[in-house]
């Protein structure tokens, strides 16, 4: 095992001004991409299969176009590569990787071999919530729960999404639910289907124990903790 001193940095997955991702970045080497090969995934046909990786380099991290359709657009302008700096901003299709420095550098420990990636790299740091509501619905097998534990819930096509919801008028992102200290709000963010909360047509509303939802054919009550 070694130790090196380096930058750190945040990185952010956002779409249309809300977080889907975020990501600790050290020195290692990542991909980003449409497959699930890939260690970001961006689930949109704007996207390529592999479409940019990041990579360490002797001025320090950069990340590069892998010959994507689409490309790059590195704070408003296209290149096919670019070194990371704080703050800088990268569209990639119609999402956009934000990156932040930490404050100050640390040691990091780095196992060497292929595990280095796992050690170093830590996707998903999103708090999740203690005793949290849930989604309920029926299904052949009996009921099947989605806990609501962190502050954003998904509903929709995307492999992202915390329910994965099918059909041709369904968007990535269908529907969320915002939590707020005791409050969930349910929001229908696109797409054609309707959403329905105990029959009625619905934006944006606050939900109540044993409130029904209906999309895309699906059933689910809401259900807060007991």
């Amino acid at each position: 095992m070694t130790i090196a001193t380096q930058q750190r940095y945040i990185v952010r997955l956002n779409f249309h001004d809300r977080e889907f991702g975020r990501w600790i970045l050290d020195q290692q080497s990542l991909s980003i991409g449409r497959t699930p090969d890939n260690d970001i995934v961006i689930d949109n046909l704007a996207i390529s299969r592999h479409h940019a990786c990041i990579e360490d380099s002797p001025q320090g991290l950069v990340i590069r176009d892998e010959g994507s359709v689409n490309g790059l657009e590195v704070d408003g302008r296209t290149c096919s590569e670019a070194l990371i700096k704080d703050g800088m901003q990268v569209k990639i299709g119609k999402h956009t990787l934000s990156f932040e420095a930490e404050a100050e550098r640390r040691p990091v420990s780095i196992p060497a071999g292929p595990e280095s990636f796992e050690a170093t790299m830590k996707s998903t740091v999103t708090p999740h919530l203690a005793n949290p509501a849930c989604l309920a619905e029926q299904g052949p097998a009996g009921e099947v729960k989605y806990p609501i534990d962190t502050a954003l819930f998904l509903m929709g096509k995307s492999a992202a999404s915390d329910v994965r919801l099918n059909g041709f008028l369904i968007a990535d992102f269908h529907v969320e639910i915002k939590v707020n200290e005791d409050e969930h709000r349910i929001t229908h963010l696109g797409g054609r289907r309707k959403l329905l909360v105990n029959g009625k047509a619905t934006k944006v509303c606050v939900l109540r124990d044993e409130d029904k939802i209906e999309i895309a054919g699906r059933t689910f009550r809401f259900q807060v903790p007991r």
